[in-house]
């Protein structure tokens, strides 16, 4: 009897053992920097209908290639290419459906005017822009309209942010009406992009004018 209870005891604990062990399965995680995946899983960087790059088995993963329409309009390496995305008056923004697309050493630039001062608690120029953290990861520049340089990007990502992308914005309280360019690239000053073998990336692209 004392044997018999010892087996089912033994059982019960490898079965409880056995129910314990970890089953990670393909789209559970997003993919980390640099496209890093849990073991015998690797990251989708293609054909993605989400926004984030999720961690599939390996025979599941496609290349990657920009989508057939995206927010950044080709050519725009130049600033005098820029897409022009108009007024953005106060309190108003202005963002895109699509997806903007990045790939080796494209750059893209955005074109808006700030049609006057704004009033308000506090009254400010933002641009947001918004990426997978499995790919390389993004700079964005403000540019004045003689293409000086006059505030780079900042990580913004908020602390409890667990969607696996990364946030960079621009902010300036004392810009004056005018005509303005967003510069967005590759970070090469950045080390996340797999050895070279991930400088790419998708994003989105909010340009707004807060006043509070």
């Amino acid at each position: 009897m004392e044997l018999l209870v010892r087996t089912i005891l033994l059982s019960l604990v490898s079965l409880m053992l056995v129910q314990c062990k970890p089953d990670i399965s393909r789209n559970t995680y997003f993919c980390g920097p640099d496209s890093l995946c849990p073991p015998n899983l690797a990251c989708q960087v293609g054909d993605n209908e989400s926004f984030t790059f999720n961690c599939v088995l390996p025979r599941e993963v496609d290349a990657f290639t920009c989508p057939e329409f995206t927010a950044d309009a080709e050519p725009d390496d130049n600033a005098e290419q820029a897409r022009d995305m108009g007024d953005v008056g106060c309190g108003e923004q202005v963002q895109f459906q699509n997806w903007g697309c990045i790939i080796d050493d494209d750059v893209d630039h955005f074109q808006f005017t700030r049609p006057s001062d704004c009033n308000g608690a506090d009254p400010r120029a933002k641009a947001t822009l918004r990426f997978p953290l499995g790919a390389s990861p993004l700079a964005m520049e403000l540019l004045n309209e003689a293409g000086e340089v006059l505030s780079t990007g900042e990580i913004c990502t908020d602390q409890q942010d667990s969607t696996g992308t990364e946030q960079i914005c621009v902010e300036n309280r004392d810009l004056p009406p005018g005509t303005y360019r967003l510069r967005i690239s590759l970070d090469d000053a950045a080390n996340a992009d797999c050895d070279g073998a991930c400088r790419f990336n998708h994003y989105q692209l909010v340009i707004a004018s807060p006043v509070i």
